[in-house]
């Protein structure tokens, strides 16, 4: 008669881990655990966060109350799936609901998972900690009883109202359309024109040998946005560089460009450019500027400025008022084979 089933004996020793003991191999112990709060929100596993406003705003549930790890060694990477990564752990009262990205036993995970505003951290309306749900379960945790535990996976700490960001941190030539941005739309770059490659410097240029302007986009979901910024590398003109605003596929659009002489602001038709303002600058070739832009919700004023202090605005422009899609524009002079700019750490929030 084979013997009864009986729990194995404990092993361990003082000051060794008593969630391992009980079979939670991957919980650290209570003391690893710090107070916080979080804001839960519905996600679809990109930033930004759809229904995120600001701090609490859209929220499918606020102001949670919970566990976070904190002195633990965060960055695990369980090494069953490249699915399983996480880096810091969440425990919440059971009652608290919880979408994570599993569909099932050998099914493929969801695309949704639920975004977390860890609050923390000195959240504010420009700074937040964003973790995704990885899964989620409930077990009795030694010290602390029964808790939903959450295994969270870590993004990049951007300001939460970033609605996309790309550094162009990539290999050289890497095609823009193949590069993923920062933080943004999953679907990433696209081209309205000509083709953009990443130098060997971290920048976006227009692809060697292609000899043509170029224009690409990236979908923020939004027609308006509160402020921009591109750093562009200025060129003589008609050589010039910067930003496409509610642009499109079709080639129209607004161009923000800048060259070593002009600042300006350009309506693209089917790629026929109307200058609509410029301002006279004076930058010495190949030197670096930073342009800052934006446009009102009210009546459609673009406003664009350089290094902070040349400021340029028209308005009111109706003109593909209506777009999402905003992104870089780089022209290229045939006349002397000069190619605009590059650019980089392209920003709108």
């Amino acid at each position: 008669m084979p013997a009864p089933l009986k729990h194995p004996a404990r092993v361990g020793s003082p000051g060794s881990n008593p969630a391992s003991e009980v079979g939670l191999l991957y919980i650290p112990p209570a003391t690893c655990f710090i107070p916080t709060s979080v804001n839960i929100y519905t996600g679809n596993n990109s930033i930004p966060v759809p229904a995120w406003t600001s701090a609490g705003a859209g929220a499918r549930n606020a102001n949670v109350s919970g566990l976070i790890t904190g002195n633990f060694l965060i960055g695990h990477r369980q090494q069953v799936t490249a699915n399983d990564n996480y880096t810091h752990i969440l425990l919440l009262d059971p009652s608290i609901e919880i979408r994570d990205a599993y569909t099932g036993i050998g099914q493929a995970l969801g695309s949704a998972p639920d975004a977390i505003e860890v609050l923390s951290e000195g959240v504010t309306a420009v700074k937040a900690g964003w973790r995704f749900v990885v899964m989620s379960g409930i077990a009795d945790i030694p010290g602390l009883g029964r808790r939903k535990v959450v295994f969270l996976d870590q993004r990049n700490v951007y300001p939460t109202s970033t609605m996309a960001k790309d550094t162009f941190t990539d290999a050289n030539t890497t095609e823009l359309t193949s590069h993923i941005p920062d933080t943004g739309a999953t679907a990433g770059w696209s081209f309205a024109t000509g083709d953009i490659t990443i130098d060997n410097q971290g920048r976006a240029q227009i692809k060697p040998g292609s000899a043509a302007d170029a224009r690409a986009i990236i979908n923020i979901g939004q027609t308006w946005f509160n402020t921009g910024s591109c750093d562009v590398t200025v060129q003589p003109e008609p050589a010039a560089a910067g930003v496409f605003i509610r642009g499109d596929t079709g080639n129209n659009g607004w161009d923000y460009r800048l060259s070593t002489s002009k600042l300006r602001i350009v309506r693209v038709v089917a790629g026929v450019d109307t200058i609509i303002g410029e301002q006279n600058v004076s930058f010495s070739t190949g030197t670096k500027h930073t342009l800052t832009f934006s446009v009102t919700t009210g009546d459609n004023t673009h406003s664009v400025s350089v290094d902070a202090g040349t400021v340029l605005s028209v308005g009111p422009q109706s003109f593909n008022s209506t777009k999402k899609a905003h992104g870089i524009v780089m022209k290229y002079d045939a006349g002397g084979a000069v190619y605009g700019g590059p650019v980089d750490n392209f920003q709108i929030q």
